[in-house]
């Protein structure tokens, strides 16, 4: 007769099948829930790195960078740049993961349509930039054409040209040879 280990004894085999997986399960999760627990958000480090210079609401501030934080930028775009140059003290030191937490936190805060529409300061507005030479007498035509009637057609079509001898003579039209 076999007999069980004294930590065996009274449970089922089905109960010792379900203490593996479990047992198993807590040793996968646990190493994974430690890489996914929370370091600093972009919040945290824009508060840390960035708002003495752009401001705790990306305005800027007027001893180091005056203009608001509003722009275009893609996310990547906006990771790279702040990887490259920021803090402009310590250009390099927000690099990999904290790059990309701040630039998401600064794209939904101020670069976003949404966070440029409920922020007080806007983005420049593109269709008032200067135009063109001929961008400007293109609008300037269709402006002035709006208020003028339609054209006259009637049912002559073409040029009309004259084609005569006036104008311009030559000195010795009719001697070939010139005396």
């Amino acid at each position: 007769m076999q007999t069980n280990p004294p930590s065996q004894r009274g449970r089922s085999r089905r109960g010792i099948e379900i203490e593996t997986v479990l047992s198993w399960l807590t040793l996968v999760l646990v190493p994974g829930m430690a890489v996914a627990a929370p370091g600093r958000t972009g919040g945290q480090i824009y508060k840390q790195q960035c708002a003495s210079c752009h401001g705790a609401a990306g305005e800027g501030t007027d001893d180091h960078y005056p203009r608001a934080l509003v722009g275009e930028r893609p996310v990547a775009a906006l990771a790279r740049l702040i990887a490259k140059t920021m803090p402009e003290d310590a250009p390099g030191e927000c690099v990999g993961e904290d790059s990309d937490q701040v630039a998401a936190y600064i794209h939904e805060l101020f670069y976003s349509k949404a966070a440029q529409a409920r922020n007080k300061f806007q983005a420049p507005r593109i269709e008032l930039s200067r135009l063109t030479v001929r961008q400007y007498r293109s609008a300037v035509a269709d402006l002035v054409g709006s208020f003028r009637g339609p054209g006259n057609w009637d049912n002559q079509r073409g040029l009309k040209g004259n084609y005569s001898g006036g104008g311009r003579r030559r000195r010795n039209s009719g001697n070939a040879g010139g005396a």
